[in-house]
């Protein structure tokens, strides 16, 4: 959108008013599919190469049964995976979460690279605050459903890295709407507003 096309403040005004109606699992659902798209559309692009970003050792959070989980790529699959949406080959990686024990049927599993959140490069921080306080809540609604080995593994940010990417994220709304200084916790519901 240009510059010129923004929405007035009136308007965001507006928008934030409804967005504040939403409970938090609606707010969140509605920022991971948004997440999803942004993250999507390099794929779909005529232009894209099945080239792969990350490599073997690579740190990366990936969404399993619902939970953002710490994992390493053990390896970079040499076939792509062929996504029918697409009709496009798309990178293929084999990862393993750390912690979770030998007999875990999950340990080790293979994920498609539009689903690998970059931890330590590649990075987007509102991937990384999304996958945080979407398990922060998700955590807090399944409340002892976790096994004990996975939870070894939870995604989560440190928090000096959680506090750099908030004052990012707050720049970023001001810039969008000077009104508004809001935290991606906040602005999820996760976290009261400031008056």
């Amino acid at each position: 959108m240009a510059q010129t096309d923004r929405p007035s403040n009136s308007d965001m005004q507006d928008k934030f008013a409804v967005w504040k109606t939403l409970s938090v699992k609606d707010r969140l659902e509605r920022v991971g599919a948004s997440v999803q798209k942004v993250k999507d559309a390099p794929y779909a692009a005529d232009t894209y190469q099945a080239v792969p970003k990350f490599e073997r050792g690579d740190p990366v959070a990936v969404c399993h049964s619902g939970l953002y989980y710490h994992a390493v790529i053990q390896n970079v699959e040499k076939k792509p995976y062929y996504c029918p949406e697409l009709k496009k080959d798309v990178p293929l990686y084999l990862v393993r979460y750390p912690g979770w024990g030998r007999s875990q049927k999950q340990r080790d599993e293979a994920v498609v690279e539009y689903d690998l959140v970059g931890t330590t490069k590649r990075t987007v921080a509102h991937e990384l605050l999304y996958a945080h306080y979407w398990n922060k809540y998700s955590l807090g609604q399944l409340k002892g459903k976790v096994g004990k080995d996975q939870l070894k593994s939870i995604f989560e940010l440190p928090p000096k890295t959680l506090q750099k990417l908030e004052n990012k994220w707050i720049a970023q709304i001001k810039r969008e709407n000077a009104d508004q200084e809001l935290t991606f916790a906040q602005w999820v519901g996760l976290e009261a507003e400031q008056t």
